[in-house]
């Protein structure tokens, strides 16, 4: 047997966590069990196998191979971790569980950190698109045929932007065909704003139709004025904290708020926007710092940031997190005995022109018109695209210590990179989501025995 060349460890204060980057299994140890792993090390670590009785060395040999601490010494254990994550019969649909609707290209708002303004304006002369009724109509019929199939449960569809609410129209109208073709399966229905075009009777509609928000606010009133503007330069706080009340007097359940930290703006926010959150009922705060321009030079001073804004909200009843919190809930998840995710596949994504495209960010791989979708799932293209999202097979991703429990969270950052010619973004963003994960691990500490 030989020990994975796939372990991260992260010293605790009972220890050292060990983490399997690819598996996301995890073992607190002591320093003897810490040593008696390192001896399976090829060449072994100069550490020899001490302190354990042999009724007490089986169990912890054991606990290794369980976790994938310890394999065969002739196992490739990329391939046999791919080949148990492989979702299977790609055409057939079973592995879907989300859809993403971009209902419309265009924003009424001009934010300088806007990622998918970014895309949008790599190709010049590019106009934004907005979705039509029918198309919108024939995603949802044909997510919920290929659902109906296999009996699909725990369902998510989510309209985006852009701004959705550019076309309120598209939206209700889809969620009404959705809610009429399964009037008593639970399908969970979000749509992500900016909250600025939330009027009473949108407010209402989202209501009745049982439409769950996001809404953008980057922070007190100073703060977020001075990056959410219009595009003609108006400050737009005032009109999303309106919009936030007319959801809250309709009954709509804002799930979270969705905030971007800048270098100008991250050292500002603090007690004044908790308190401003909690004081609206708001627990739930989606904290991402800019990854067009870092938000911070180094990863590591970022990630302390975020970590102390964390602890600030937490101190005020709401919850800080992210995209760079994946890892670590994933971690979480494998040690409660959950199966590790399968990374961004389960989601299937409509670009505003009606294709089927890689990205919600990213349009420009188009793998097909949604009213063919079951042929798409044929398709060799679709299976190429899933297979290279996989976690342990993301080629920007291969040999990070959390790999398998990020599976390419980053991944959008690096295409911005390729395409704009820019670089270094990815290297940092994948710096700065590492520094969290391994800082989250330090700081919550996994109970022994997981």
């Amino acid at each position: 047997m030989t020990r994975s060349r796939f372990l991260t460890c992260v010293p605790v204060a009972a220890g050292v966590v060990v983490v399997h980057a690819l598996r996301g299994t995890s073992l607190l140890l002591n320093a003897e069990a810490e040593a008696l792993l390192d001896s399976f090390a090829h060449p072994p670590a100069p550490r020899h196998r001490r302190g354990y009785r042999a009724s007490q060395l089986a169990p912890l040999l054991d606990a290794f191979l369980a976790k994938g601490f310890l394999l065969p010494a002739d196992q490739n254990e990329r391939e046999a971790f791919l080949r148990s994550r492989h979702p299977g019969d790609l055409a057939s649909g079973a592995h879907l569980r989300g859809l993403s609707l971009v209902v419309s290209e265009r924003c009424n708002l001009a934010c300088p950190y806007c990622l998918r303004g970014a895309f949008l304006g790599l190709p010049p002369g590019q106009h934004p698109a907005q979705m039509s009724i029918r198309t919108a109509r024939q995603a949802i019929r044909a997510f919920l045929r290929v659902a109906d199939r296999h009996l699909g449960h725990n369902l998510q569809v989510s309209f985006r932007g852009g701004e959705p609410l550019l076309a309120p129209e598209v939206v209700f109208a889809a969620v009404r065909d959705l809610r009429s073709i399964w009037p008593d399966r639970p399908v969970r229905v979000s749509l992500v704003t900016n909250g600025t075009l939330v009027t009473d009777a949108a407010a209402r509609q989202m209501a009745a139709l049982g439409i769950a928000a996001e809404v953008s606010l980057d922070g007190p009133q100073a703060v977020h004025d001075a990056l959410r503007l219009t595009r003609t330069g108006g400050r737009t706080h005032h009109a999303v904290r309106q919009g936030i009340d007319r959801l809250h007097r309709a009954g709509v359940e804002v799930m979270c708020v969705n905030a971007t930290g800048t270098a100008e703006t991250l050292p500002l926010l603090g007690e004044a926007f908790m308190d401003e959150l909690a004081a609206r009922g708001l627990t739930f705060l989606n904290l991402e710092p800019d990854v067009l321009r870092p938000a911070h030079p180094d990863p590591r001073r970022l990630a302390e940031r975020i970590l102390e804004l964390r602890a600030v909200g937490r101190g005020r009843g709401v919850e800080v997190s992210g995209c760079w919190a994946r890892p670590f809930g994933n971690l979480r998840r494998v040690s409660l005995g959950e199966p590790l995710p399968s990374g961004d596949i389960k989601g299937l994504v409509v670009g505003a022109g009606g294709a089927i495209i890689g990205s919600e960010y990213d349009g420009h791989q188009v793998l097909g018109p949604v009213p063919e979708l079951r042929s798409v799932l044929a398709s060799e293209q679709y299976r190429q695209h899933v297979e290279s999202r996989l976690p342990g097979r993301i080629p920007e991703c291969r040999g990070c210590e959390i790999e398998g429990l990020c599976q390419g969270g980053a991944s959008v950052v690096a295409a911005y990179e390729r395409a704009a010619g820019r670089t270094g973004l990815f290297a940092h963003r994948c710096a700065f989501v590492r520094a969290m994960t391994l800082s989250l691990i330090a700081e919550c500490c996994l109970p022994p025995g997981r």
